[in-house]
C-alpha cells in the first residue's frame, strides 16, 4: 500500500514540527492497515524545547479511546493505555522517554469505508484531539515566548489595531504589507522565512516591523517593554524567541492575537489588495514624481511653491492642502525641515560645477605643513548620504554610531597570521607602514598611497565606526566596532605601530561576502584599509544575523529629504552632473529594479542616489526656452507648468484696489497685459501675478508705480529687447488720452535742430521715454485696456 502521512496545523504555528498528524500504518505485519490519528512531533529536525511541549500532554486526561504512544530516547516505540500516566511521567522524568503522543486509531478501514464510516469517525477523532494541539501550543507561549502577557501587555485591542493600521499618518502602506505577509504566512515567522517567500531582505523585514511597532505605540502612548536598559519596540505587536536549527533564520516573532484578529478583518475586507506591491520601495508621498521642475514666466511663483512641494513631500501631504494653510505657517515647517537638514537648497549658474554639487579636490591651509589639498563633498552628495543614512540600534555593548561609516581592512594579509590573532585575542586593530613616521608623512618619501591611508586609520575613522576584517579575496572572518582613539607606537616589534581598540562582534568566522556585494562585484579590495561604506550598514546588519548574531539591527531612512535645484535651466547640467545624470532617474535609484551606482572621479567611491530622495528644480522660461533645455536632464524630469494667474489676485483681495475714490481692476490689468505679449511674443515671456502680491500689504498708488517701475517694465525691455513700440502696444499707451498717462513717451526728434547743416534723413526718427510722471496717475492705468 501506498505511503500515507499528512499534518494538520494551524496556519499561526505552522513553523513548528508538532501537529495532528494522520497516518495509515500496517498492523504487526498482518497485511491488516489502521488509520492513526495522534498528536505528533516529528523525530528529525525537532528540539528539546519541541519535545518538551509535546510532553506536556501528560497534564491533561485522556477520553475514551485515547492512549499514548511513546518513543523511548532510543528511538524505540511502545503503546500504553491511559491509566499508565503516572509511570510514563516518571520515565519522562528520568530521560527514558523522549516524547509522548495522544493517539486515537481506526481498525478495519476496508470495512468502514465500505460502511461508509470512515469519514465521519476520522473527523470525530480529530475533532477531539484539537484542544489537546491547542493544549500544547498555547500552554507554551508563557514560557518560551517573550515577553509573556503577565511580563508585558501593551494593551491594544482589535479595535485599537483596526483603527491605526489604516491611519497612514501613522503606520505606512509598506509597513502595513509587511504586516499582511506576516500574517498570511501564519503570524510566525523569521525575517529569514519572509524574505525567502516574498522576495523582501530580512533587514526591511526588521526595520518595517521595528518602526510600526514604535509608530503604533507612540499613537496609544503605549508602554514599551524594558530590558536590560533597552526598549524594545517590536514588543507592541509581537512575542519572540531564538529559533531552532531547523528554522531558517535567528529569531522567530509570534503575532499578537488581537494583532492577528484585526488584520484577518482587514484582509477580507480587501485592505491587503490595496497594499500588495511597494515593500522595500518608498512610498510615493501623494505620487509625487522624483523628480519635477516648476516652470513659467517670471513672477509665477516657482520659488515660492517650493516651499509648498517640499513640505508636502516631506509630510506626507497634498499639496492642495499646504496652500490651503496660511503659507507663514508652511514657511516655518520648511524651516524646521531645514534646520533637520531634510530640505537643502541651492542656485544654478553659469560658473556652478561638478566640484560644487558632487565632490571635488579643494585647496586646504594647514598651521603647519602649508597648503594641502582634500576631496570635499558637494553639496548634492552631502544630501544623498543624509537621506541614504540608516539609524542603527544595538541589542548588546556594541556602541555602534548612528550612522557609522564602514572600513575594510587586511591585518598583515590574507589567510591568519600573528599580527591577526594577536588582534582578535586583544580586541583591537593595527596598521603598518613602519618606514613612515607620524611626523614626517608631509616627506617626499611617503607615497601617496601610504598617506591616504594613514589619514583614514587615523583621522578619518572614528569611534562608533564599524570594521570588516578581510580574509581572502572573497571572505571576510571578522567584524568589529571601533571603541578607542588612535595611538602609535613608534618601537612596536610586530612592525604595526599604529592602533584602535575594537570589539569584535565575531571573529574567526570566515563568511563568504561576495552575496553581499553590489552589482555582482567579484572579490574584494587589496588595500591594508578602504572605504567600504558601499556595502551599507543594513547589509552589515544582515551578514551579522546570518553568521548567528543577531544584537545589531538598523532602522533604514524611510523619510522624504527634498534638493530644491533654483534656476536649474541656468547650469552647465553636463558639467554640474557629468555621469550622475542617470542615476537619478527613477528606474536607476538605489534599490529599485534597475539600480546603479557610478565610481566617482575623485574619491573613488562608489555613489548612487537614493529613492527617497526628491529633486525639485525651478525653470523661468523666459531665461530660456524648455525647447532648448539639456535634453538628458529633459527627459529625466517630471515638468509643472506655473503660468500667471490673474485670478490669484482677486482671491487674496487685491483683484481690485482703491486709489483716491477711484478702484483700478488689477486681475483685469494684468489679463490684458499678457493677452497682448502673448500675441506679440508667446505666452513664456508674461508677466507674473506674483509681482503684484506687493498690494496686500499696501494697495496704493505708490506700490503699484514701484511694480510698473522695478518690474513690469524693465521685464517688457528685456522681452522686446528695446522695441518700444511693441512695449507701447502692450501697455496701451499708442491710444491714451493724454501724453501725461502714456508710460512710454514717444517723441519726434527734430534732425534738422539735432545736427548743424541738412543732413540727409527720410524722416524724423521717434525718441522713447519712460515718463515716470505717468507712474503716479491713476488714468494711466485705467486706460491700458478697457474694464480695467
Amino acid at each position: 500500500m501506498p505511503y500515507f502521512w499528512v499534518e494538520l496545523k494551524y496556519s499561526r504555528w505552522n513553523s513548528f514540527p508538532n501537529s495532528i498528524s494522520i497516518s495509515i500504518n500496517e498492523k504487526d505485519n498482518t497485511g491488516q492497515y489502521t488509520l492513526s490519528l495522534r498528536i505528533d512531533t516529528r523525530n528529525n529536525s525537532s528540539s528539546e524545547t519541541d519535545f518538551y511541549r509535546t510532553n506536556r500532554l501528560l497534564d491533561l486526561e485522556l477520553e475514551e479511546g485515547m492512549f499514548y504512544q511513546i518513543m523511548y530516547s532510543n528511538q524505540g516505540y511502545d503503546y500504553y493505555p491511559k491509566e499508565e500516566k503516572q509511570y510514563i511521567r516518571r520515565e519522562v522524568e528520568s530521560g527514558a522517554i523522549k516524547k509522548v503522543e495522544v493517539n486515537f486509531e481506526i481498525e478495519n478501514l476496508e470495512q468502514e469505508e465500505n460502511d461508509g464510516t470512515l469519514f465521519d469517525k476520522a473527523l470525530s477523532c480529530v475533532k477531539k484531539l484539537v484542544p489537546y494541539y491547542e493544549y500544547m501550543m498555547e500552554e507554551s507561549n508563557e514560557e518560551e515566548w517573550e515577553p509573556s502577557l503577565s511580563k508585558y501587555d501593551p494593551a491594544i485591542s482589535k479595535d485599537m489595531y483596526l483603527e491605526v493600521l489604516t491611519d497612514q499618518d501613522v503606520v505606512k502602506p509598506h509597513w502595513l504589507k509587511a504586516l499582511f505577509e506576516m500574517y498570511e504566512y501564519g503570524g510566525i515567522a523569521t525575517c529569514k522565512q519572509l524574505e525567502t517567500k516574498y522576495g523582501t531582505s530580512a533587514v526591511n523585514y526588521r526595520t518595517y516591523l521595528t518602526s510600526a511597532g514604535r509608530s503604533i505605540a507612540k499613537k496609544y502612548m503605549a508602554p514599551l517593554y524594558e530590558e536590560n536598559d533597552h526598549k524594545w519596540l517590536w514588543t507592541v505587536l509581537f512575542t519572540g524567541k531564538h529559533a531552532n536549527d531547523d528554522i531558517e533564520g535567528t529569531y522567530v516573532w509570534k503575532m499578537r492575537e488581537p494583532l492577528m484578529e484585526a488584520l484577518k478583518d482587514l484582509d477580507e475586507q480587501g485592505v491587503y489588495e490595496s497594499v500588495k506591491g511597494g515593500v522595500g520601495q518608498m512610498p510615493q508621498n501623494n505620487n509625487y514624481p522624483l523628480n519635477q521642475i516648476l516652470y513659467g514666466p517670471p513672477g509665477t511663483g516657482k520659488t515660492y511653491n517650493t516651499v509648498n512641494y517640499a513640505v508636502a513631500i516631506c509630510d506626507g501631504r497634498a499639496v492642495s492642502d499646504v496652500e490651503s494653510s496660511p503659507y507663514s505657517e508652511t514657511l516655518d515647517r520648511f524651516n524646521e525641515l531645514k534646520k533637520e537638514k531634510r530640505i537643502a537648497f541651492t542656485t544654478f549658474h553659469q560658473s556652478y560645477g561638478y566640484e560644487e554639487f558632487i565632490e571635488g579636490i579643494k585647496p586646504k591651509l594647514g598651521d603647519e605643513e602649508g597648503l594641502g589639498y582634500s576631496i570635499e563633498n558637494g553639496i548634492f552628495k552631502e544630501m544623498c548620504e543624509r537621506a541614504a543614512e540608516v539609524t542603527v540600534k544595538t541589542y548588546s555593548g556594541a556602541h555602534i554610531s548612528e550612522s557609522p561609516t564602514i572600513w575594510g581592512m587586511l591585518l598583515d594579509g590574507t589567510g591568519y597570521s600573528a599580527v591577526k590573532e594577536d588582534c582578535f585575542r586583544n580586541n583591537c586593530i593595527k596598521l603598518g607602514f613602519k618606514e613612515y613616521k607620524d611626523d614626517d608623512l608631509g616627506s617626499l618619501d611617503a607615497t601617496a598611497k601610504a598617506r591616504k591611508m594613514i589619514f583614514q586609520f587615523k583621522e578619518e575613522m572614528q569611534i562608533g565606526d564599524v570594521v570588516l576584517i578581510e580574509k581572502t579575496f572573497h571572505s571576510i572572518d571578522a567584524i568589529g566596532v571601533v571603541t578607542g582613539e588612535y595611538k602609535y607606537d613608534e618601537g612596536a616589534s610586530d612592525g604595526f605601530p599604529r592602533k584602535r581598540s575594537v570589539e569584535w562582534l565575531f571573529t574567526d568566522k570566515e563568511v563568504d561576502i561576495i552575496p553581499y556585494l553590489p552589482n555582482n562585484r567579484k572579490k574584494l579590495a587589496r588595500f591594508s584599509i578602504f572605504n567600504f561604506s558601499y556595502l551599507g550598514m543594513d547589509t552589515v546588519s544582515t551578514i551579522l544575523g546570518d553568521a548567528g548574531d543577531s544584537k545589531v539591527e538598523v532602522e533604514k531612512e524611510t523619510k522624504p529629504y527634498v534638493f530644491i535645484i533654483d534656476e536649474i535651466n541656468r547650469g552647465n547640467i553636463s558639467k554640474i552632473f557629468g555621469e550622475l545624470i542617470t542615476l537619478i532617474e527613477e528606474t536607476k535609484r538605489k534599490g529599485a529594479a534597475e539600480a546603479a551606482e557610478a565610481i566617482l572621479p575623485y574619491s573613488g567611491e562608489l555613489f548612487s542616489v537614493p529613492n527617497n530622495l526628491y529633486i525639485i528644480g525651478t525653470m523661468n522660461t523666459a531665461d530660456r526656452s524648455i525647447a532648448l533645455m539639456d535634453t538628458a536632464l529633459r527627459r529625466r524630469f517630471s515638468f509643472i507648468e506655473m503660468m500667471p494667474k490673474p485670478e490669484v489676485l482677486s482671491q487674496i483681495g487685491i483683484g481690485i484696489i482703491n486709489v483716491g475714490g477711484t478702484e483700478i481692476n488689477i486681475t483685469k490689468m494684468l489679463e490684458t497685459i499678457n493677452e497682448r505679449i502673448t500675441y506679440l511674443y508667446d505666452r513664456e515671456h508674461t508677466i507674473g501675478h506674483a509681482y503684484f502680491r506687493k498690494l496686500f500689504d499696501d494697495p496704493s498708488l505708490e506700490t503699484l508705480a514701484n511694480i510698473f517701475k522695478l518690474n513690469v517694465i524693465p521685464l517688457l525691455q528685456e522681452y522686446f529687447y528695446e522695441d518700444y513700440r511693441k512695449i507701447q502696444l502692450v501697455l496701451g499707451d499708442n491710444e491714451k488720452s493724454s501724453d501725461d498717462f502714456k508710460f512710454v513717451l514717444d517723441k519726434e526728434v527734430k534732425t534738422r535742430q539735432l545736427f548743424k547743416g541738412n543732413p540727409d534723413f527720410d524722416e524724423d526718427p521717434i525718441k522713447y521715454i519712460v515718463q515716470e510722471s505717468a507712474l503716479m496717475r491713476v488714468e494711466s492705468y485705467k486706460e491700458i485696456g478697457d474694464g480695467i
